[in-house]
Formats: structure tokens, sequence, C-alpha cells
């Protein structure tokens, strides 16, 4: 965010560039940046929030991750046998600040959870057959823990700052996004924009596009490096369309 609001300061000594006229789009992540810096400052005119995350980051990462599950072929079933393990170890990551204590922990939660689960479940959802892979498993999670910005990341509250904003918003999402998912975060935008009265603000969701606004059919996350598409003509539309009539 400090990056950004560097950025603006410079192009307000531009002389060919109009300051009432300044606007942020933002894509995933960008997407709580720009809303962090615009609900701090009077002078930016509008933002784009590209798949920009509405809901908690926890709960955005709980369907992310059974989403993400789904779209690699594991079942509905076997997903949501490993939901309730996940979501306690995100627990586990918020509420414990000793990484050495959370890794037993983690553990502990594994072993309880695969104890109840059938093997093929088990294997399923974490790729876990042995003790190798077991540990594998649980370091990943512990590498997450002890990174600052994933810490930092997960106890995020995007509703703080979009709650904040007295700028023009344009909201839009992929209607196959499987990392941020397009109906709880656009309609978590929408009712914050009601709430909160934001005079002008569009929220909508685009039919066949992912994450990356590529028109998907897998519509996974490897596919990304396979489309040709780099970014959708009809968004690009949207958003030009949209910006001109909110600065002119």
């Amino acid at each position: 965010a400090k990056d950004v609001e560097a950025g603006i300061e410079y192009l307000k000594t531009r002389k060919e560039v109009d300051v009432n006229n300044i606007g942020m789009i933002g894509h995933s992540e960008g997407g709580v940046i720009a809303p962090m810096v615009a609900s701090r400052r009077k002078d930016i005119k509008f933002i784009v929030l590209l798949a920009g995350p509405a809901v908690p980051i926890t709960d955005l990462m709980e369907q992310q991750n059974t989403d993400v599950l789904l779209s690699v072929g594991v079942s509905k079933q076997d997903e949501e046998l490993y939901r309730p393990l996940y979501k306690k170890i995100i627990s586990i990551s918020i509420e414990e600040k000793d990484s050495s204590v959370a890794a037993k922990k983690i553990s502990t939660a594994f072993e309880n959870w695969r104890a109840a689960t059938p093997a093929t479940s088990v294997k399923n959802t974490t790729g876990v057959t042995d003790e190798k892979s077991k540990g594998n498993f649980i370091e990943k999670f512990i590498e997450e823990i002890n990174n600052p910005w994933f810490n930092y990341f997960i106890k995020f509250k995007p509703a703080d700052y979009l709650s904040k904003l007295h700028c023009a918003v344009l909201a839009l999402n992929g209607e196959k996004d499987i990392q941020v998912a397009a109906v709880p975060n656009t309609e978590a935008i929408r009712k914050i924009m009601v709430e909160k009265k934001v005079t002008t603000f569009k929220v909508q969701i685009l039919p066949g596009l992912n994450h990356l606004f590529q028109h998907c059919k897998t519509c996974t996350v490897p596919e990304y490096a396979e489309i040709e598409e780099t970014f959708s003509p009809e968004a690009l539309q949207i958003i030009g369309n949209w910006i001109k009539e909110v600065t002119k």
C-alpha cells in the first residue's frame, strides 16, 4: 500500500496527469491494496477491483481450498471430510504465536482427523500415505505460519477498508474463479456499498471467466498458462466504459 501511495504522489507531480481523476485498478491481492489506499486518501476518484476479496480471508481461503480440490477431481464427499481439518489448521495458525507449539498442535489435529477418516479420503485430499508424506503436509503449513505475509494476510478483513471508501467502485469477478469465489465476494461488496451509501458503484460477475479473467475450459489453476488469451476483451470494455463515465 505504501508503494502504491508513493506512485500516486509521483503522478501528482506530472503536468500531464489530471489530478482530479486519479484511480487504481487492483487484481486479486491488488483488490485488497486498492481499498486500503483509497480508504485513507481524498484524492482517489475511483477504484476497479478485479477478483478483489471482500469476505474475511479465513473464509476466502476455506472456499478457495474447497474449489481448488474440486477442480482437480477430488470428490465432494472427500472435500467435505477434509474441510474440518483445514479449518482447524487455519484456526491454529491464527491463534498460536509459537510456531513449534503450532506444529505440535497441527500434527495432533491431523492424527485425530486421520484416525476418523477413510484412508482413501486422506490420500485424495492431503496426499498423505505414510510418515514422510505426513511430514511434508504438515511442514507446508508450518512454512506458511512462519511467513510474515501469510500471518498478516490470514487475519485480514477486507471489509475494514471497503467500509471506509468514499470513491467510485467497480467490482468485477469471473464466474469460474476458484481463487476468489465470485458470488460471496461480490455480494459482500454490494452489501457494504449499499450500507455505507457509496453513491457510485457497480458490481458484476462475468460468465465463463477464471481468476485471471480468461475464458476457460477446465477452469483450473494449471490451465492459466495454457490459455492464449491474456485478459477478456469484454472485461476490458466494461472497465474502459465505466472509467470514462465516472471521470467525464
